[in-house]
């Protein structure tokens, strides 16, 4: 049975992995492909809201980065995820549902169990360094105060437009598709720390929320949150199909 991040609603909508920068192109060598070196670029903490547009449908969509911490939040779903990681590796993962009220665990054997294998600089980048290499870089601008780089090209054949921002190692500006089809993202707020009132996944809130253990997900088939998770996800939890 293979497992999607479907979760993931940013990265399932936009259907790409994610994004590395570029910091060695010279200006006048435009579409050359990016190399990647997110392995080399430290990934500063910062919090940022960003809109997103799918289908005729909008919402903000928060991201918190911190070293060993990656939240994020859909305001379209009321839907979040919270992504630890230890001095190990061991990464957990946290689904927040606010409607609710309730949050969904997953430990790193579970996450392995499932066949979901993260990577750390994927979640924290939005998008992954094997995309970036295959768009040619066309431009530059100033984004907040940011140099971005305009970068081009084709990813799992779809065509992908991006604003890339080096320093951060963060989208601006996000398009893949066309028409009526096509996916927006677009970055609108920019803090070192994240507003108080970015809170979804403090101790303080999940502590007031039901707390299931992605284990007993297949036990509890026939629970109306259970369905509603099976039915998101694509797939049962527990059950080989």
């Amino acid at each position: 049975m293979k497992t999607q991040f479907v979760s993931l609603f940013l990265l399932s909508t936009l259907s790409i992995a994610a994004v590395a920068a570029d910091h060695n192109h010279p200006d006048n060598e435009p579409q050359k492909p990016v190399s990647s070196v997110a392995e080399k670029v430290s990934m500063p903490s910062l919090a940022a809201r960003f809109e997103l547009h799918t289908v005729g449908r909008g919402a903000d969509w928060f991201m918190i980065r911190e070293p060993q911490r990656i939240v994020t939040f859909n305001t379209g779903s009321r839907q979040g995820e919270v992504w630890a990681r230890d001095e190990q590796g061991r990464i957990e993962y946290t689904r927040v549902f606010a409607e609710d009220r309730k949050i969904l665990d997953y430990t790193d054997g579970q996450l392995k169990t499932l066949h979901m294998t993260p990577n750390w600089a994927q979640l924290a980048s939005i998008l992954s360094p094997e995309s970036i290499a295959k768009l040619h870089k066309t431009g530059e601008r100033k984004v907040m105060g940011q140099r971005a780089l305009i970068l081009e090209g084709n990813v799992d054949g779809v065509r992908t437009r991006l604003w890339w921002l080096p320093a951060l190692q963060l989208p601006a500006r996000l398009e893949r598709g066309r028409g009526k089809t096509a996916t927006q993202l677009v970055l609108r707020e920019l803090y070192k720390t994240p507003p108080a009132a970015w809170n979804w996944a403090e101790e303080s809130v999940l502590g007031a929320y039901d707390k299931l253990d992605a284990t007993d997900l297949g036990d509890m088939e026939y629970d109306p949150f259970v369905q509603k998770v099976m039915r998101q996800d694509g797939h049962h939890h527990g059950h080989d199909s």
